[in-house]
């Protein structure tokens, strides 16, 4: 959706798109799966990440085509 924006920059907007998603998650995830897999097992925490998959698919049917 951003490269449709932007069509003549589709790379850069790309990148940054990828930037911002992996920062996020980085910042974000890794100090929440610490802080829970401290009060929980870290077996029990990894799996349930395994919701955030396919809360992502669920959330890409709701995009527009």
């Amino acid at each position: 959706m951003a490269q449709d924006l932007v069509p003549s920059q589709a790379g850069t907007i790309s990148a940054l798109m990828m930037g911002f998603a992996w920062g996020m998650a980085g910042m974000v995830f890794i100090p929440i799966v610490g802080y829970t897999a401290d009060h929980f097992t870290l077996h029990q925490v990894l799996a349930s990440l395994i919701l955030f998959p396919v809360i992502g698919a669920l959330l890409t049917l709701k995009l527009p085509r």
